[in-house]
């Protein structure tokens, strides 16, 4: 059978933002197709996706996605407080194929650029 999923999730970070609320957006755990961080770094931000996966033959299943993120930048170093804030978006295409719990898997990104994963 056909399965189908989707998340958002999203953090609000205060006005400073403290160091460990601070994530790289792009890459495998947030948008694919983008090397991780290669978006920018955000203190807020809204990422969601969705996937599409159908059986082939076990254990072989195929699967396409989608992902975006935007978020509020952190340009500068993060001790001193920004005088400026400006938004980073990033958003992918893809498909992949799932053998047993290997994943393989390449995204296209809206800068016209690809990556292509593996996890096990």
């Amino acid at each position: 059978t056909t399965a189908a999923s989707m998340n958002v999730h999203c953090h609000i970070a205060p006005t400073f933002p403290i160091v460990n609320e601070i994530q790289w957006l792009g890459g495998l755990r947030s948008v694919r197709g983008y090397k991780d961080g290669e978006v920018g770094k955000a203190s807020s931000w809204v990422k969601g996706s969705a996937e599409v996966c159908w059986p082939a033959k076990n254990p072989v299943a195929g699967f396409v996605f989608t992902d975006a993120v935007l978020g509020r930048s952190i340009p500068g170093d993060e001790k001193v407080p920004n005088l400026r804030e400006e938004t980073i978006s990033g958003g992918s295409i893809g498909a992949g194929v799932r053998i047993g719990p290997l994943r393989a898997e390449i995204g296209l990104t809206d800068k016209l650029t690809h990556n292509f994963h593996v996890t096990f």
